[in-house]
């Protein structure tokens, strides 16, 4: 098999990489191939990018599985849990949760010094101290450090109470109230007052 000189490929590349595509037949004639001219019909178009939209509160997903991660809090499906305590989840806490059991804290705040299982919570808590809070609602414009924050705030303006008490039925627009209220029934005061003793829930 022959290779081509250098300068017969440099003259292959540049005919190749040329925008109007010639080939040449054995009498040395040109031709213009038509399905290589920039016509904007022939080009192919842009796929649009799918969205799969909640059928409970209308919210919008680039994925699938995102949505259908969403929607199981609505149904209260909770297929993954931990070996370890039995705790179920909705979608895979991977090492967020066991580092809860390992005690492991692998990332620190440089301000203060206080560690966290995971490198999201060192950036919310990183903004106590810079005062940044870069996400607001745009109803009421309410500034917030985190986005969990803003999205149970939205709830306020939405009505929103994805969150069910299991022992009353009570509903609730953040997990963090419905841990509170929890306490009620199981009589759990983990807060405790240094000065006189007193514990809350």
């Amino acid at each position: 098999m022959l290779t081509p000189t250098n300068e017969e490929s440099d003259h292959q590349l540049l005919s190749h990489n040329s925008p109007v595509a010639e080939s040449q037949d054995q009498e040395g004639s040109k031709h213009v191939d038509p399905e290589s001219t920039g016509n904007a019909e022939t080009q192919p178009k842009k796929r649009r990018e799918k969205s799969f939209k909640c059928d409970t509160c209308g919210k919008d997903f680039k994925y699938k599985c995102k949505l259908k991660i969403h929607q199981r809090r609505y149904t209260g499906e909770k297929p993954y849990f931990c070996q370890t305590c039995g705790k179920s989840f909705s979608s895979n806490p991977g090492l967020n949760h066991t580092r809860t059991h390992t005690g492991e804290r692998p990332y620190t705040c440089n301000t203060c010094g206080k560690k966290f299982t995971n490198s999201s919570c060192l950036r919310n808590h990183t903004r106590t101290h810079t005062g940044e809070k870069p996400y607001f609602c745009e109803t009421c414009e309410s500034v917030f450090t985190t986005r969990t924050s803003l999205l149970v705030h939205m709830r306020i303006h939405t009505g929103e109470m994805p969150y069910t008490c299991n022992t009353c039925g009570r509903k609730f627009r953040g997990k963090t109230s419905l841990n509170t209220h929890t306490r009620t029934h199981t009589g759990e005061k983990p807060y405790f007052c240094e000065r006189c003793g007193k514990s809350f829930t």
